[in-house]
């Protein structure tokens, strides 16, 4: 039989599940929407992921691969085999892999996603299966839309990096396993290519969370002390780590709910109050913070914050609720948002520009966030370094300035030094400086003695020359009388 080009398409699209239609707070905890009907998802175009097509001329078995394309833009794809024009059936399957990423489920890496009916060969030699939304109906709404959901998340992620030009440097796996060895989930970071995500544990932010680890992990120098961390609790992420350890997880965690707020619209993060960090978090100074991945976390939603100037995240002892609070003030030292995730993502890299001519370096000695500020404001001039010392010493959990309390007082500084690099001892004078304005005047009584000079006493007048003076008046007004 001669042959003939089959044309097989259709367009790809997925119930979305995992990220609801309203955007949610941040105190919400991570979220797993899935139902059976799925009630509250809306189609999301499934973009760059690999259809494999399957073909046999029998009523029964005898499948031989057609080869495999990828979907567009829209969701569409078509793959065009030239074959003999025998009728056939086919099995059409989606595989969640491109050049970037490849996110496995444990022993179903391939969705089918269409089936010629029983009892039925095809013989139109173009196979247009139309539009297929995977969770729609029951067929597809099985463990494989779920797995549909979390591809669909971790594919968006690594797309959306890679067009603000911050992409992973090499092909990365996201692991979806059910019984993994350690029951958690964990980033290959010998390799820094796979993200293994624990079914037990598997939501949204777990997810993207990993994957960040290894973004991290391709875009940095030096060794984190990994080992140190697990030898003794056999856990990264504890109350008090290595500081590389902890801006490892903290930065992880900080990037995942920020993804969230860029590509999803979820609510942005703002930083912990003072009152959480000391009270719920036990962290009492800025040591304990950057030794604490919560702390990382809170110093990175602080530097991204709409303006850091105008965030208020209370004394320790205030009751304030868990996330700061963005207020309406208007700083004079305010410039709006000082640095977005984009920006922190791009002082791992290299910029000779600056004098910066490594990578982010995740060893011992540089490895913890306070660093990680210092070189900010290095390659980035959104960061002066009177902004990196404000911010620090709001973030200090004993402290009771916030940003907009430092403004005026670090610039007077500023100007009498006459540059614009303050150093640890000015910043601290500043702090002194602003404490004694808002101290409360003493209602007591001083002690001290009275040093002021009393007035010059008038000369006195004798008391004879008065007496003198009164008799001759009154002997004057006796005679006026007579």
């Amino acid at each position: 039989m001669a042959k003939t080009n089959w044309t097989i398409s259709g367009t790809l699209l997925l119930k979305d599940v995992l990220i609801p239609n309203t955007s949610l707070d941040v105190d919400d905890p991570p979220v797993n929407l899935f139902s059976d009907p799925p009630n509250n998802g809306r189609e999301r175009i499934l973009v760059g992921v690999t259809v494999g097509v399957q073909a046999s001329d029998k009523m029964s078995g005898g499948y031989v691969n057609w080869g495999k394309t990828r979907t567009g833009w829209d969701g569409r794809f078509s793959h065009t085999v030239r074959k003999s024009g025998k009728p056939r059936r086919f099995i059409i399957r989606v595989r969640f892999e491109n050049d970037d990423i490849f996110v496995r489920w444990p022993y179903q890496p391939w969705v089918g996603i269409y089936v010629t009916p029983l009892n039925t060969l095809e013989d139109g030699h173009e196979i247009d299966i139309g539009r297929v939304v995977l969770g729609e109906d029951a067929a597809t709404r099985a463990q494989s839309h779920e797995y549909a959901n979390y591809a669909y998340l971790a594919m968006t992620a690594v797309h959306h990096l890679k067009e603000h030009g911050l992409p992973f440097t090499h092909k990365i796996k996201v692991d979806l396993m059910q019984r993994p060895l350690t029951g958690t989930s964990w980033a290959n970071g010998v390799l820094a290519h796979t993200a293994n995500v624990a079914f037990s544990a598997m939501n949204a932010v777990t997810v993207l969370h990993e994957m960040m680890h290894l973004w991290n992990y391709q875009h940095n120098v030096g060794t984190t002390n990994w080992l140190g961390a697990v030898t003794w609790d056999f856990d990264t992420a504890g109350h008090q780590e290595n500081p590389n350890v902890a801006f490892h997880e903290g930065f992880a965690e900080y990037c995942a709910w920020e993804l969230m707020h860029v590509i999803w619209g979820f609510e942005k993060g703002l930083p912990y109050t003072r009152q959480e960090l000391v009270v719920s978090r036990q962290l009492l100074n800025n040591d304990m913070v950057e030794r604490n991945w919560h702390g990382v976390e809170s110093v990175l939603r602080f530097l991204t914050a709409e303006d850091p100037y105008a965030i208020d995240v209370g004394r320790a002892l205030d009751l304030k609720p868990r996330y700061a609070e963005l207020t309406d003030i208007n700083s004079p030292c305010a410039k709006g948002q000082l640095f977005t995730l984009y920006d922190v993502l791009d002082v791992f890299y290299k910029h000779p520009d600056k004098g910066v001519d490594t990578l982010w370096n995740a060893g011992n000695k540089n490895g913890g966030v306070f660093a990680f500020l210092e070189r900010a404001a290095t390659v980035n001039d959104n960061l002066s370094e009177s902004d990196r010392l404000r911010l620090v010493a709001a973030i200090d959990p004993q402290g009771d300035l916030q940003m907009w309390d430092l403004c005026i007082e670090i610039d007077e500084v500023d100007n009498q030094r006459g540059r614009s690099r303050l150093t640890k001892k000015e910043v601290e004078r500043a702090n002194r400086l602003m404490a004694l304005k808002r101290r409360k005047p003493n209602k007591r009584k001083s002690k001290k003695p009275d040093r002021t000079v009393p007035e010059k006493p008038a000369k006195k007048v004798k008391k004879k020359g008065k007496q003198k003076q009164a008799r001759k008046q009154k002997k004057t007004a006796q005679a006026k009388r007579k």
